[in-house]
């Protein structure tokens, strides 16, 4: 059911960022050898970094390289890259007044700017001396913020230069999280990501919801009552001694409406999102619903919010279980409702937002379903 609406300025944004990924198909091998592999901005922005990695075995003499860094479409600073990158290390440059307490890395090689230029909105090249696109980050011609309180971090899968920038190349982390600057540490592959967040007990509460009616963030087993639409179905809560029949709605996504009388038309996809979500559960062997914590329990209609989760194993762990929301979501499936940031659930130091922004990057970048059009 589609009662949620991304904000006009939210829709611009990522309709900016997927026309500009859609260019990736134009997209060259800039550079095996030095590459941009981790964009930090903290909740303060001037708490920002660049990590720059030699991916060869040898070592590299980076006053040949420099960065430049655009507003919109001027260069506004030249930095040179004074440096020797030792094989297969990395080096940070941090803004001028970058809170060093914030490190938790000993050994890296830091460089400060004389400037706080890292802003986490500017376009930023990285070049040779012989002015050769090496890499970038970001949109030539615009000053939008593409990270923001968060660090990005170049996929393994995508370890090089691009002469194009896209956010499919990168994962996104918590907030203010710097363990992954300088050093080969990743939160997770190109597969794992594909595959989605995972279930973690640290979430299990005896009841979906406290006293008070706020969500716990646990998680129930259910049985299927009636199958609704892509994004709502009707569930019996057996387990939690405060819910019994409820209608869920899936956090997060929003499938297009489906024809609910005969002088109604399916939206494009919608009897797709359908069939996919509802084959999906009558075929799963457990399904889990589990709510947001200290978020809403309810939206405006008195539908539980919540991640739904099956597996199709009969005697599963909770490894075993996906998540449906997000599945629906990198499928193509469905919008992504992207007005709440929920910041407090994670796995691998994504929260599920981090992968939900990731599966609408890789779902519209490809033109997947409701994005085809």
């Amino acid at each position: 059911m589609g009662f949620k609406k991304i904000s006009t300025f939210n829709g611009i944004i990522l309709a900016l960022f997927s026309i500009f990924s859609c260019s990736k198909n134009n997209d060259f091998l800039a550079s095996n050898d030095i590459f941009i592999s981790e964009y930090f901005v903290g909740s303060f922005f001037k708490n920002s970094a660049i990590e720059i990695v030699n991916n060869t075995n040898k070592d590299i003499d980076c006053s040949k390289y420099h960065l430049d860094i655009f507003n919109m479409d001027e260069l506004s600073k030249n930095i040179e890259l004074n440096t020797v990158l030792k094989a297969n290390s990395s080096i940070v440059l941090l803004n001028k007044t970058f809170d060093s307490t914030l490190l938790v890395n000993d050994n890296l090689n830091l460089i400060y700017l004389d400037d706080d230029y890292l802003t986490g909105d500017r376009y930023i090249e990285l070049r040779n001396d012989k002015n050769k696109l090496l890499d970038c980050m970001g949109i030539k011609g615009y000053n939008l913020s593409y990270v923001s309180a968060t660090s990005l971090i170049k996929l393994e899968k995508y370890f090089s230069g691009h002469s194009n920038f896209s956010k499919t190349y990168f994962v996104e982390i918590s907030k203010d999280n710097t363990k992954y600057l300088g050093n080969t540490l990743f939160p997770l592959t190109y597969e794992e990501l594909m595959y989605g967040p995972r279930l973690s007990s640290s979430y299990y509460s005896p009841s979906l919801s406290r006293e008070d009616g706020s969500p716990t963030g646990g998680y129930s087993e259910v049985n299927i009552i009636s199958l609704g639409d892509g994004d709502t179905t009707v569930f019996s809560f057996d387990n939690d001694k405060d819910l019994q029949r409820e209608s869920v709605r899936y956090l997060l996504i929003n499938t297009p409406e489906i024809a609910h009388s005969s002088n109604e038309e399916d939206e494009f996809m919608g009897r797709e999102a359908k069939i996919y979500n509802n084959n999906i559960l009558t075929n799963a062997k457990h399904i889990l619903v589990q709510t947001n914590k200290d978020y809403a329990l309810r939206e405006t209609y008195g539908r539980l919010l919540g991640y739904v989760w099956y597996t199709n194993i009969e005697n599963p762990t909770l490894n075993d279980y996906r998540m449906l929301n997000y599945e629906l979501l990198v499928n193509g499936y469905c919008r992504y409702d992207s007005r709440t940031k929920y910041e407090n659930m994670s796995y691998l130091d994504m929260y599920y937002t981090n992968y939900f922004d990731y599966a609408y990057e890789y779902a519209s970048n490809l033109r997947l379903g409701v994005f085809s059009k």
